[in-house]
Formats: structure tokens, C-alpha cells, sequence
């Protein structure tokens, strides 16, 4: 009896010696290569830098005044002629745009549809608007008809701050903007006229009085007139290109 045990002991012992071998055999049989690693995804971000100067180094801050605040403006000089229309602007205005980001950009460019004008203390508007029958009374002008002598313009030129202008920067905004590329400069030049009246004497015979006297109310008492520009670059290229 006690031999039979011996004879199952060493049975079941090599049993384990036997499945423990197969195991070891079955693992490198059955295993894999396997390797790995890691990387990163990196792009540099296309640089967005728009500057607004007056003068390509100083910065033109939002709502800051254009034309210089001290600046004065009165009607034409010359006499009334019925083949001409008199005007008198002030000197331009220049605003600098430069591109130094990577991207293109479109310039847009907006003016308010009226002038705001600024009255003297004891001065009033009047009722009714001023015409060859009712100027010998002397009344005062609407706010309406001050406003409708002055107009805001702004022009342009790329790269040349003293070359030929092109035309009015608003209109080429209509049409789809001004297209700045990367490293360019666009000069944007803003300006007030005073356009005196003289269409109110058309067929009326008062040789520009009426434009006349209208040009004197305001100069007696308007102090000031402004109007807002208002000028915005967008994104117009993409990097990659497609």
C-alpha cells in the first residue's frame, strides 16, 4: 500500500513537472512583438498683428480724434459764380495701417451718414430752413441745413504715404474692401469740406447771398463739427493655403 502511494506521489509530481513545461512551451509559442513610442503634433500659430498709427509709430487709439481737435475750418473765399460750386476742405488727415501678421486682411472703411455740429451756448436753430425769400429776415438755419454744408471723405494709397491717391476708401469698402497683405501698409486719408450752399440760388437770382449768409450764421455760430470714421480689418487668407 505504501508503495502504491509512492508510485501516485511521484505520478502526480511529474504531472506538475510536465504542465508546468508546457506552459513554457505554450507562452513562446504563442506570445507577440510588441513595441511604442510617443510624438507631438505641434504648429505654430499664424501671427494676427493689425496696428492703426497717425504716422506709422504712433498708435491710434478707438475714438480717438482724427483730425486734430485744434483744427479750424472756414467756407471758400471766392465770390459767387454761377459755374461754380465753392468748397474748402481741411488738410488731410493720415491714418497708417500696417499688416505685420501672417494672414491678409480686409480693410473696410465707414463714415456716419451726418456731421455732428456744435452750437454756441446762446446760439438757436431755426424752424424753417433758410432761401432767397425768407434770408433778408435774417432767421437762423434747421440743424439740417448746417449739417448738409460738411461732408467727410476718406481716400486712400497702399504703401506710399506721398503717392496719387486712389479713390474714396468707403466706395472700394462697398464693393468688398481693401485688401491688405501680410507686411503691407495702407494709408488712409480723412478730410472735412465745407461746401457752401450755393444750389439753394439756382433760378433765384441772389448771386450766393443766400449761401453767403448761411456760410456767416455758421461762422458766428457753430463751433465745431465732427463726424465718425470708422475703420476695421478682418481676416482675408488662411495658412495653410489650401
Amino acid at each position: 500500500m505504501v508503495k502504491k502511494k509512492r508510485i501516485i506521489s511521484k505520478l502526480i509530481l511529474a504531472l506538475v513537472v510536465l504542465t508546468a513545461i508546457s506552459c513554457c512551451f505554450l507562452g513562446s509559442t504563442f506570445a507577440r512583438y510588441t513595441s511604442g513610442g510617443s510624438g507631438s503634433a505641434t504648429v505654430t500659430i499664424a501671427e494676427w498683428n493689425i496696428a492703426f498709427t497717425t504716422d506709422g509709430s504712433t498708435p491710434l487709439t478707438d475714438g480717438a480724434d482724427i483730425i486734430a481737435d485744434s483744427t479750424q475750418l472756414s467756407p471758400s473765399m471766392d465770390a459767387w459764380a454761377t459755374s461754380n460750386t465753392r468748397s474748402h476742405s481741411t488738410a488731410k488727415a493720415k491714418i497708417v495701417i500696417t499688416n505685420s501678421g501672417d494672414v491678409s486682411a480686409t480693410v473696410t472703411v465707414d463714415t456716419a451718414d451726418t456731421v455732428t455740429v456744435t452750437k454756441a451756448e446762446d446760439a438757436n436753430y431755426g424752424a424753417a430752413a433758410i432761401s432767397s425769400e425768407n434770408y433778408t429776415l435774417k432767421p437762423a438755419p434747421t440743424e439740417a441745413q448746417v449739417q448738409g454744408l460738411f461732408s467727410v471723405s476718406v481716400t486712400y494709397n497702399s504703401d506710399d504715404p506721398d503717392g496719387s491717391e486712389a479713390a474714396s476708401a468707403t466706395d472700394d469698402a462697398t464693393a468688398g474692401g481693401i485688401t491688405l497683405a501680410p507686411g503691407g501698409t495702407l494709408n488712409l486719408f480723412v478730410c472735412i469740406t465745407w461746401t457752401s450752399a450755393d444750389d439753394l440760388d439756382e433760378g433765384k437770382g441772389t448771386d450766393g447771398k443766400v449761401a453767403d449768409y448761411l456760410d456767416t450764421w455758421v461762422g458766428e455760430n457753430i463751433t465745431k463739427v465732427a463726424s465718425t470714421v470708422t475703420y476695421t480689418a478682418v481676416q482675408a487668407s488662411e495658412l495653410p493655403n489650401a
